[in-house]
C-alpha cells in the first residue's frame, strides 16, 4: 500500500520476485519488481526516477528496513 500511495498513479504493480533466507544470521532477502504505468503523463526516465528514490525513502523510514 505505501508504493500504491506513494507511487502518485504511476506504479501498476508491485511484485516479490524472490526470497532469501541467511541462516547464519536469520535474516530474510527479499526482491520486489516495481512496475510504472501512467495514462495522463509520459513517463521519463527522470520523474521515475525521482518517484523510486522517494519510494526507496520512505520504506527505509517508514518501515524501517535496510535497502540494498
Amino acid at each position: 500500500m505505501l508504493a500504491w500511495n506513494a507511487g502518485g498513479g504511476m506504479i501498476k504493480s508491485v511484485t516479490l520476485i524472490d526470497v532469501y533466507h541467511e541462516i547464519s544470521t536469520n535474516r530474510r532477502s527479499r526482491c520486489y519488481r516495481f512496475h510504472y504505468q501512467s495514462f495522463n503523463k509520459v513517463l521519463t526516465e527522470e520523474n521515475v526516477s525521482k518517484t523510486h528514490s522517494y519510494l526507496r525513502h520512505l520504506i527505509e523510514t517508514k518501515l524501517k528496513v535496510k535497502l540494498r
